[in-house]
């Protein structure tokens, strides 16, 4: 419901083996995003992924440009992201290889980024294994990441609750 996209680009990209399951998009706004130059001109963007019972509501991606992700082997299930607001993001020159990433039972609610810039990051063989994993009311404002490298990072999240969390104005 609502779904505006304008002036998005994807080069190369390919989808494989996916299952969408009682997902509902309202009010989603994307604006001036870019996706391109990803692993070598050749995006797998999407291999193996598996969503069930999706919720994003009045979700705003505005001047997002992500270059260079892969992501392997993702499988979310009953995730719901609500009133969430992306503004300003910027990832460059970004190497995100997900491998067996599995997501169980996740609820963002009322997330808020502004101004956030990630610069030459590089995430390479990470494995997040999340169970039953609840945000509320997070907002993080004007986050800068430069040269950021994690390599080999292996986290297991079980039963994981932030309320209230509000970052404002960090620098890496």
């Amino acid at each position: 419901n609502s779904i505006q996209f304008n002036s998005i680009q994807f080069n190369s990209i390919q989808f494989n083996s996916i299952q969408f399951n009682s997902i509902q998009f309202n009010s989603i706004q994307f604006n001036s995003i870019q996706f391109n130059s990803i692993i070598h001109s050749i995006l797998q963007l999407f291999n193996s992924i598996q969503f069930n019972s999706i919720q994003f509501n009045s979700i705003q991606f505005n001047s997002i440009q992500f270059n260079s992700i892969q992501f392997n082997s993702i499988q979310f299930n009953s995730i719901q992201f609500n009133s969430i607001q992306f503004n300003s993001i910027q990832f460059n020159s970004i190497q995100f290889q997900f491998n067996s990433i599995q997501f169980n039972s996740i609820q963002f609610n009322s997330i808020q980024f502004n101004s956030i810039q990630f610069n030459s990051i590089q995430f390479n063989s990470i494995q997040f294994n999340s169970n039953s994993i609840q945000f509320n009311s997070i907002q993080f404002n004007s986050i800068q990441f430069n040269s950021i490298q994690f390599n080999s990072i292996q986290f297991q999240f079980n039963s994981i609750q932030f309320n209230s969390i509000q970052f404002n104005s960090i620098q890496f």
